[in-house]
């Protein structure tokens, strides 16, 4: 695999997954969800058989990540939930969730816009709670004036104005694309605005980010508890044989509908309810052998897109792993110390 970076040349487009019709609407809002598969389509216009595992947002040199969904805004700062055992009387929906992740006392709120670098986030996952998190967000959104043109006249189409919001990315953010293809010097056009990016070779690998690895996964066999993280959209939670999923949070679904071509047609495939980056989901090893199962689960799914449920045409499966990026995570640990009987 090459790494890469891919630096926006004007606005990126992120737009709402909602549908939208420029002739019955005038405002299409952006819902930044960093979503592998436009930059999938744009790159196999190079080499059909490209695939790619990993995709981020760099500043400089520091990775950035969606910020988990049990990190939550509690009176002006920053708060990890913790994990606790539903008892019988506590059950107040149909979930057949073991546990409930809880938050200090107070109004929280959730942010789906804010990321945190890399060195914050392995604080997390090895469970500290001491530290101050302080996430933000790589980005502003700008509203555009669209209008259609008759490319044969040469003149605008009457009632096809529009605004759109898009994204510009702060100085010295770029995305970050580890891949099997050569884009050394190539232009992407993403999108159906096909903005365009230009594509660099990078010296540094999100493999050598992490220095933890081996103390996150000795907690895992010590609690035998662990949580993963959603870094990019996904169609639904995959089995993982020797554990039990024993609670999630995912927020509302990102509904999703990308273009298909056959010879020279294009139609849009089907809509897609996908999970959102950020989503958390926490499970209970139940394997006897946790040396083993902590060694298949790492193989799998530490900085891997193999959280995903086959289904055509995004969701392919090639021994494990999603070739679009789709469902990348990485894993956390939950100390028992969060645990509340």
């Amino acid at each position: 695999m090459i790494n890469y970076i891919a630096k926006p040349i004007d606005l990126i487009l992120f737009g709402s997954p909602s549908p939208f019709n420029s002739t019955e609407q005038t405002y299409r809002s952006s819902d930044f969800i960093l979503n592998p598969i436009p930059f999938y389509g744009a790159m196999r216009k190079y080499n059909k058989n490209i695939s790619f595992d990993y995709i981020s947002l760099i500043k400089r040199e520091d990775f950035l990540f969606p910020l988990p969904f049990d990190i939550v805004e509690v009176k002006g700062k920053y708060s990890q939930g913790k994990l606790k055992k539903i008892s019988i009387k506590e059950l107040i929906s149909d979930s057949l969730d073991d546990y409930q992740i809880i938050f200090d006392e107070g109004k929280f709120k959730r942010h789906f816009d804010k990321y945190i670098p890399s060195y914050h986030l392995e604080e997390y996952l090895c469970g500290k709670e001491d530290r101050e998190i302080r996430p933000i967000t790589p980005f502003e959104t700008e509203k555009r004036i669209g209008i259609k043109i008759n490319r044969e006249k040469k003149t605008t189409e009457e009632g096809y104005l529009y605004f759109e919001d898009f994204v510009r990315l702060e100085k010295g953010v770029s995305f970050y694309i580890k891949t099997d293809g050569d884009l050394q010097n190539k232009i992407l056009k993403i999108g159906g605005e096909a903005r365009m990016v230009m594509i660099e070779k990078f010296n540094k690998d999100i493999d050598a980010e992490f220095v933890n690895q081996d103390r996150i996964k000795k907690t895992i066999k010590e609690t035998g508890l662990l949580k993963l993280i959603l870094l990019t959209p996904t169609n639904a939670p995959c089995n993982i044989q020797g554990a039990k999923m024993i609670s999630k949070i995912t927020g509302r679904p990102y509904v999703y509908s990308g273009w298909l071509r056959k010879k020279n047609r294009s139609f849009p495939s089907k809509l897609f309810r996908l999970i959102r980056p950020g989503a958390v989901f926490y499970y209970r090893i139940e394997d006897k052998n946790r040396d083993d199962f902590v060694k298949g689960l790492f193989n799998r799914f530490w900085l891997k897109p193999g959280f995903f449920k086959p289904d055509f045409p995004y969701f392919e499966n090639k021994e494990g792993i999603n070739p679009l990026c789709l469902g990348l995570t990485i894993i956390g640990t939950v100390k028992e110390s969060t645990i509340r009987k």
